[in-house]
């Protein structure tokens, strides 16, 4: 990533899910707070695993999501992505690699408190309208898991009848030495 830059106030992010009620005032304080990076095509951004306190948010481009080597997401342009990390730093749980050369702002824990400190009202707003996305995710997630719980139950269950036929086969033959 090259060197930090100001954000320009006309990159048409101010419609973003992250500025949500809050007037241009607002809006222009809030993103005064954010950084803008270049990002190459095909550079990884965070990786899973790393510890990080930043969170990501792509101003034109898309990126992909990784998890365990398996491509599991994509984000378009204007959305947010590390946040979790931006309220909790910790260990990032993807890998994300820029599909095409973009954009991204970004905000460290340390200065998301500053605005907090100086001005809590918009770091309220902008930490509710993060927990909706954050809260969509959650939901996939469990999705995902009671999908994979319930495979692995017929598999599980598709095992045991498998053995149990095996088994009573078994049984049969050694009951019944002649057939």
């Amino acid at each position: 990533m090259d060197k930090a830059t100001t954000i320009d106030a006309r990159d048409g992010l101010a419609d973003n899910v992250l500025f949500q009620g809050l007037d241009a005032e607002a809006i222009a304080i809030a993103r005064s707070y954010f950084k803008e990076r270049s990002v190459a095509e095909h550079e990884v951004i965070v990786t899973e695993g790393e510890i990080g306190d930043e969170m990501f948010l792509i101003n034109g481009g898309t990126a992909s999501v990784k998890v365990g080597g398996r491509k599991v997401a994509e984000i378009p342009s204007a959305e947010v992505f590390g946040e979790v990390c931006l309220l909790e730093p910790g260990m990032r749980s993807a890998t994300v690699i820029a599909n095409e050369a973009l954009r991204v702002q970004t905000i460290d824990t340390a200065t998301f408190n500053r605005l907090c400190g100086e001005h809590p009202a918009i770091a309220l707003r902008i930490t509710l309208n993060l927990l909706r996305p954050l809260g969509e995710r959650l939901r996939r997630a469990n999705q995902l898991l009671s999908l994979e719980h319930e495979e692995v139950e017929e598999l599980n269950d598709d095992l045991i009848n498998s053995a149990k036929s095996d088994l009573l086969s078994r049984l049969l033959r050694i009951l019944t030495p002649g057939r």
